[in-house]
């Protein structure tokens, strides 16, 4: 009577654990590549504001900053996705490395 009883627990808490598991993974990631658009985004702002103001040394100054938050943010989510507990279920939701342009590979 009691032989379906383990395995069917056995299978419940795997699920389970799968489940929190890929749900943590995810919640990561996503803040991860949040920070990483949110720097992206103010890169581009930062490059037109130079592009439009060419002789200005301040806004020279900002736009280096941007860039180096912005390569700071890609690769804080590049250590982050290739961490050994966070790279299966990142892969398999479809996160994917950045390079340097911020393309995916």
């Amino acid at each position: 009577m009691a032989f379906w009883f383990m395995p069917l627990v056995a299978v419940i808490s795997t699920a389970i654990c799968l489940y929190l598991w890929f749900r943590d993974v995810r919640r990561i990631m996503t803040e991860q590549r949040s920070t990483m658009e949110s720097a992206k985004a103010q890169l581009k702002i930062f490059r037109e504001k130079v592009h439009k103001a060419r002789n200005d040394p301040d806004a020279a100054a900002v736009l280096a900053r941007s860039e180096s938050i912005y390569q700071q943010a890609v690769e804080n989510y590049n250590r982050t996705l290739h961490k050994p507990w966070v790279y299966p279920p990142a892969t398999l939701m479809g996160f994917r490395t950045i390079r340097k342009g911020g393309e995916h590979s």
